[in-house]
Formats: C-alpha cells, structure tokens, sequence
C-alpha cells in the first residue's frame, strides 16, 4: 500500500495534471493543476466537488471506499455543475482515501474549445496535440467540403438557370416553359395565358439592322418585366415572339389591364441612337373557365394554343389589340 507522504504531489502534478485525490470522508483533498481549471470551469470546490462526481466502471456505481481497497482500470469520472465533464482513468489505493488518475475522454477533446485549456495543460503520453491536429485538420477538411458542396451547387443552379434564359433579354426561354409545362403542381383554374407578338418588328430589322431590333427588343422585355408581377412567368420564344402567364387570375378584366398597358406602351416610339423605333403589340389571351378541380398541366399546351389562335385573329383584325380566345376549355 502505498502512503500519503510518498504521494509526491509536485512530480505528479507534472506527471498526471488531471489527477484526484478523495478521502474516506468524501472530500476532495488535492487535485492536479488541470483538474483545478475544470472544476473553476464547472463552478465547483475542490473540497464539496464529491457530491457532484460520479465514479463507474462498466456502468456500475463506485464509492470511494471501494476505490481505496483496489485499483480499478477504465474507470469512468464524470463532474456535474454549470456543465458536464467526462474524464477516464484509473483508481490507485492510497492510504486515506484512493487517488484519481485521470485524462479526458475523446469526445470532450473535441470539444476542447468551451473549455479553459490548452496544449500545455496536457501531457504528451496524452497525445493531446496529436488529436488537436487531428481535431482541427478534420475542421479544416469539413469547412473546405462544404465550400466546395455549396459552390458546386450555386454553379449547377447558375447553370440551369442559364440554360432557362434568352440571352438578350434575361426572360424564361422555351426550355423554361417546357418545364412549366410539366409542373404537376400547376394551378390551371387561376392562370390567364397570353401569346404576343411584335408588330412591325421586320421593318426595324430591315431599315435599321439587327442591333436595333436587338435594342427594341430588350426594350419590351422591360416593358412586360414593369407590367407585371414577380411570379408571373415571361418567355420570349424565339423572334418578336413572346408568352406570359398571369398567375392567380380571378377577374377577367385584370389580364385585360396587363394586355392593354403593355400594348399602350409598346406603341410609343423607342428611342434608338438619332432615331426612333416603331413597333406594336398583339396579343391573344386564354383562360380556362370549366376545369373544376382540375390541374393537368397538359391542359396548358391547350391554353396557350388557343392563345396563339387569339393572337393570329388580332393581328388579323388590324393589329395593335388584345383579343380573347373564341372558345374556353
């Protein structure tokens, strides 16, 4: 058995720094220079810290009275206060009481950063610095994986986005109303569709070259961007062609008021270099009155049919109006 006095408390504070001394009487008696710092930590006296210390092995409750009879391995330390530390060793019998030879557990040498400690609280047959490094290179690893994931995605949705958009005007594209097309989710009952098509666009290309009907054209993409509102879906389908789908549509006479403030607009002169630019509007609007529950978004390739027809029937009726579809779904 070995004897307090022979119990060097210097050689040891060097030699286990998160060491604990209990006594027979449930006191703390002495603690190594690391074990101070945790019980600072926690709030907690090095004499009372008894009450809040619970021993095991395996799951099973230990008193000090039975650690003072034997030495224990994998012995399990835990002190509770203001939070919970959980350190591992063993137990060695000592004349009084038993002494705690004890380090922290893996777990909370990952979470070292709350704590009030560093490298050299630690001893180096811990290998604490070799977990820090281990800890922080895995951190380093984690951040740079994750950077990578979310810039991975932002270009994938660049991408796709990309692909979704007519480059000279920044509005959806055929590919977007494809997908549109096959939205399930599509509220049918609500839309209003409209085709539109420029008017006396191919004298502008013809008169004043491709960059002016470019410019005209970018133009009216601004014009249907002002005219309507953020969910509602503006597709240039190629040419002076054009659709837009109004969402949320109760009344009729709101999708009158979108087609005829963008034909009034679209009629005023552009200005282009020393110059001025003359188009109009047609436009053929559809809406389904009859669907019911329904929301088959193969319906919409009858919509925005019958507004194509709508279109054709205005241009035909002297051009620079609006005009609904003949007939309903």
């Amino acid at each position: 058995m070995v004897t307090l006095p022979q119990y060097n408390a210097l050689m040891f504070d060097h030699l286990s720094p998160f060491h604990l001394f209990l006594t027979f009487d449930a006191k703390g008696h002495r603690a190594g220079p690391s074990m101070h710092k945790i019980l600072d930590h926690l709030g907690l006296d090095l004499e009372d810290c008894t009450s809040s210390l619970r021993l095991s092995r395996q799951g099973m409750n230990l008193s000090v009275n039975v650690l003072s009879k034997a030495p224990v391995r994998s012995l399990s330390c835990q002190l509770v206060g203001v939070d919970t530390i959980t350190s591992q060793g063993q137990s060695i019998p000592l004349m009084g009481g038993a002494l705690l030879d004890l380090g922290l557990t893996l777990e909370e040498v990952t979470r070292l950063d709350r704590l009030p400690l560093h490298r050299h609280d630690f001893t180096p047959h811990m290998m604490i610095e070799e977990l820090m490094l281990l800890i922080e290179a895995k951190s380093i690893v984690v951040s740079a994986s994750q950077d990578i994931t979310l810039r991975l995605e932002h270009e994938r949705n660049s991408a796709l986005d990309s692909a979704r958009r007519d480059p000279l005007t920044g509005l959806c594209n055929r590919t977007a109303l494809e997908q549109t097309k096959r939205d399930a989710a599509l509220d049918l009952r609500s839309l209003c569709v409209m085709q539109m098509d420029l008017d006396h666009f191919k004298a502008v290309d013809d008169t004043l070259g491709h960059i002016a009907g470019d410019h005209v054209l970018r133009h009216v993409a601004q014009i249907l961007r002002d005219e309507t509102r953020r969910d509602d879906e503006l597709i240039r389908l190629g040419g002076d062609e054009f659709a837009i789908i109004l969402h949320h549509i109760r009344d009729p006479g709101q999708a009158e008021a979108v087609a005829q403030r963008i034909i009034e607009r679209v009629a005023h002169p552009i200005p282009y270099q020393n110059t001025h630019c003359h188009v109009s509007a047609s436009i053929g609007l559809a809406r389904p009155e009859e669907l019911g529950t329904t929301t088959d978004a193969s319906a919409l390739v009858a919509l925005l049919d019958q507004a194509d027809s709508a279109l054709y029937a205005a241009k035909h009726a002297g051009r620079n109006h609006w005009l609904w579809a003949a007939a309903e779904l």
